[in-house]
């Protein structure tokens, strides 16, 4: 039994001649076949990739079918297959080239906003391939803009809404209305909570952009030069003492809670060790 886009696994019997389902666990369909006098198992794999794609890179589609052929466990072919390619199938969901530049719009995929970090890792595994895809370079070029422009409004935000040209529908926070936080944020911002993992994503995928591909055109945009002069300057700034910067902070951050891990310690300035002021895996 095959089916298209799938890989089938006829462990014994003959030739099937009536078929019946049995059950669906996943992806993976398993039948009743029966032929003659025998009932054989027939496992079918079927690989769920969307007909209709949000961005396709051929380079990346020969490296996905490549590698998936090559792996001996046909379950986790299929695994790798639909994760890898998750972010170009669903998650962008703008890409502009109007202001002379590109910009990407990159989402996790449970709301319409853009998480620096996150989409940072969403796409940096598509950077060894970027070279031999043009248009796969302009859509990552793109993410590493849209992180620059975002950060040089607001460089203590770690996530940000969509553009208000791209007609992406902005979603409502409602933790937002009892945030406190200094500086104000910017009107484009989602959350306003710093980490410096966020800033260092940034930095992170604009290096293995320049690593593999060599192209250093960014450092003429200024969007990007202005956004990484403030990330160097915060990271500065954050390394002071509670008592060095006390009553001239920064930044702060509060939140009415009873979880001392959705506000910051010391009425927003949060502890003088660390000066991490978010949690590396938040995405609340």
């Amino acid at each position: 039994v095959v089916m298209l886009g799938s890989t089938s696994n006829i462990e014994f019997g003959k030739v099937p001649s009536i078929m019946s389902w049995k059950f669906v666990v996943g992806n993976t369909f398993v039948f009743q076949v029966f032929s003659g006098e025998f009932v054989i198992a027939c496992t079918v794999y079927v690989f769920f990739r969307p007909w209709f794609k949000k961005f396709r890179s051929r380079a990346v589609d020969d490296v996905l079918n490549g590698i998936a052929m090559q792996m001996k466990d046909k379950d986790l072919a299929i695994l790798f297959q639909n994760c890898w390619a998750y972010s170009l199938d669903k998650a962008i969901l703008w890409h502009d080239t109007s202001k002379g530049y590109p910009r990407t719009f990159i989402v996790p995929g449970n709301m319409n906003v853009m998480y620096i970090r996150d989409s940072t890792n969403q796409v940096i595994s598509y950077t060894p391939y970027a070279k031999r895809d043009t248009h796969l370079a302009q859509m990552i070029l793109g993410v590493i803009y849209m992180q620059a422009e975002y950060l040089e409004k607001d460089i203590y935000s770690n996530s940000f809404l969509p553009p208000i040209e791209s007609r992406i529908s902005r979603p409502f926070d409602p933790w937002q209305r009892d945030d406190k936080s200094y500086p104000e944020p910017s009107s484009d911002a989602w959350q306003q909570k710093w980490s410096a993992d966020s800033l260092a994503s940034f930095l992170k995928l604009t290096y293995h952009y320049w690593k593999h591909t060599k192209d250093s055109s960014f450092v003429r945009n200024e969007h990007w030069v202005n956004a990484t002069r403030q990330a160097l300057k915060i990271f500065s700034e954050q390394m002071r003492g509670t008592m060095e910067e006390f009553g001239n902070e920064s930044y702060l951050f509060t939140r009415p809670t009873r979880n001392s891990s959705e506000t910051l310690l010391l009425n927003g300035r949060d502890n003088d060790w660390t000066r991490v002021n978010s949690w590396p895996n938040d995405l609340s």
